[in-house]
């Protein structure tokens, strides 16, 4: 789960519990830097999976991670036509991760 303001990006990672509820594994969160307040919404959906895959990588890379969005995430970086530049980093250190996309339909 992804959270945002102007200056904020934030993350959470949650998991099923035994009952079947999501139970708060971790959270981050950090300030954007000047250059990083002037990108696009979803650049900075970007910005924060590639943060969260480098920072908790370990929990990461034994599973497959549902990110939980209203936007694919996967699908857009995957999509340019150019692997060159910010998106292009991006993309190449998330390859190593199992990544599936499910639309956000609410908030809980």
């Amino acid at each position: 789960m992804f959270l945002h303001q102007k200056d904020l990006l934030g993350v959470f990672l949650v998991q099923d519990n035994k009952e079947r509820k999501e139970q708060a594994v971790y959270y981050l969160s950090r300030t954007l830097i000047e250059v990083e307040r002037k990108y696009s919404m979803i650049e900075r959906l970007c910005l924060a999976l590639y943060l969260t895959s480098i920072k908790l990588r370990h929990y990461m890379l034994p599973f497959t991670i549902y990110i939980i969005a209203k936007t694919d995430l996967i699908k857009y970086m995957l999509t340019r036509s150019m692997l060159r530049g910010r998106i292009g980093k991006w993309t190449l250190a998330l390859l190593e991760f199992a990544f599936r996309y499910v639309p956000q339909k609410a908030i809980k």
